[in-house]
């Protein structure tokens, strides 16, 4: 009886064991996942401003200034003078 209560015992100390491991083991690789993440936010944060910075670059270096990003046309000089041309007579 003493014998099988010792392998009881063996097993419930083995499992606490492997559940404590579990939750380190658990712990430490949430905290690298939340360190590689701050990481890849600084890293986005560093290659739009150099985008950013490149673009300014491109744009002293050949007299354009950067497009709007909006998609909507705009009517042309000729297109709205005529038109006002056309209504003023």
């Amino acid at each position: 009886m003493i014998k099988g209560l010792r392998g009881i015992g063996t097993v419930f100390i083995l499992m606490a064991v492997v559940f404590a491991a579990s939750i380190v083991f658990t712990f430490l690789a949430g905290q690298k996942v939340l360190e590689i993440y701050r990481e890849a936010v600084a890293h986005r944060a560093i290659i739009a401003e150099t985008e950013d910075l490149l673009a300014t670059v491109t744009d002293a270096e050949t007299g354009n200034a950067a497009k709007p990003a909006s998609t909507a046309p705009s009517p042309s000089p000729s297109i709205s003078t005529s038109s006002k041309q056309k209504s003023g007579n």
